[in-house]
């Protein structure tokens, strides 16, 4: 499934941002009440918009409620858990097709022609989310192209979704009878993505600098301002990574993404290492 980017600073953004994080530290899928209250309050968030917001998720089934000791305690649902896996699915595919942005290409692009039958309509949105996860890009209603031959990947979702006879793939060498650059941003937006790119470099740029000198200061750790920083960052980045194909350097040997993506990596790792000692009081 495509990167799904909630409303930038909305309560349910911030407390499955908020859960992410402390599962990945604690393995633990439930918090104390009075941890997410003192956890929530670092986004600038009132105790009262704080219990409002857990009141949501929890009628919308992300959160359950339980206490123990007099203690009260929120846990994520299978639908929570099951939000946050497709998260990180989709952060997971943007590193892997970025991976390839190095490899050598051939000069070959992978060409799909998908088409559903009536009884395959509902299946359609989910099919192509995963395509587009691979780096494919659309031309038309139902072709889709990437210069990348991901035939493995297209053959588990071609069975998965059981779509063997709606499938045509063809591999091979493309004549583009126009501008190249023009193609490029009209199939894959790299007009708009490098731009986007281009504005997270100049907001991240100073971020970097400043958080590198005091990640590891414990007044800076206490305050919990690593993880307001971190939930900004990475919502930041992924909005335009989510729609970028990454496209091999043979094709865009010059690219803003290539900055961004090194700026996120290591800003991020200073900031997760901040985060879990904050988190560590609350285990």
């Amino acid at each position: 499934m495509r990167l799904i980017l909630r409303k930038n600073d909305s309560a349910t953004s911030l407390l499955l941002f908020i859960y992410n994080l402390y599962m990945a530290k604690t393995a633990k899928d439930y918090i104390k009440l009075s941890s997410l209250l003192e956890m929530m309050k670092v986004f600038g968030k009132s105790e009262t918009a704080i219990r409002m917001s857990l009141s949501r998720a929890a009628k919308a089934g992300l959160l359950t409620t339980s206490k123990q000791n007099n203690e009260v305690y929120y846990a994520l649902t299978l639908e929570g858990n099951k939000t946050i896996m497709l998260w990180n699915e989709g952060v997971m595919q943007f590193w892997e097709r970025y991976s390839l942005r190095n490899s050598e290409w051939d000069n070959k692009w992978y060409f799909i022609n998908a088409n559903f039958k009536e009884e395959k309509k509902d299946i359609r949105a989910k099919f192509l989310d995963k395509l587009q996860q691979f780096g494919f890009a659309q031309i038309n209603t139902s072709a889709w192209i990437t210069p990348y031959h991901q035939y493995e990947e297209v053959r588990k979702l071609i069975k998965e979704y059981s779509l063997e006879d709606g499938i045509v793939e063809i591999y091979g060498e493309m004549e583009i009878h126009e501008d190249v650059n023009s193609f490029l941003d009209k199939v894959f937006g790299t007009r708009k993505l490098e731009n986007s790119y281009r504005e997270f470099v100049n907001t991240f740029s100073g971020k970097l600098v400043e958080v590198r000198a005091v990640y590891k200061d414990h007044t800076f750790i206490s305050s919990g301002t690593a993880l307001q920083v971190l939930h900004e960052l990475g919502w930041s980045f992924f909005e335009s990574a989510a729609l970028d194909a990454v496209l091999p350097r043979a094709i865009l040997s010059e690219w803003a993404g290539d900055q961004a993506a090194y700026l996120m990596r290591e800003l991020r790792e200073m900031l997760i290492e901040a985060s879990y000692k904050y988190i560590e009081k609350f285990e």
